[in-house]
């Protein structure tokens, strides 16, 4: 599936994520990461709906790592 994603949204492919084994994300709709209580929340602005998943803490330490990479 991700290579799939890749091949067919090209440069847009950046945007999404795999998070553990169930969830490829939207990057840009990433709104807390929650280890402690193993929460990722994810909010739709035209909705104004924040949807939260549960998530591995690894997964979750993870993800925080690319978001310092990515934006810090």
């Amino acid at each position: 599936m991700e290579q799939y994603l890749s091949e067919k949204l090209n440069e847009d492919a950046k945007i999404f994520a795999r998070i553990g084994k169930s969830y490829i994300i939207n990057l840009h709709y990433v709104y807390q990461i929650d280890t402690v209580k193993q929460k990722l929340h994810l909010f739709d602005p035209v909705s104004a709906k924040s949807f939260p998943l549960e998530v591995s803490k690894k997964a979750l330490k993870n993800l925080r790592k690319l978001f310092i990479n990515k934006y810090l």
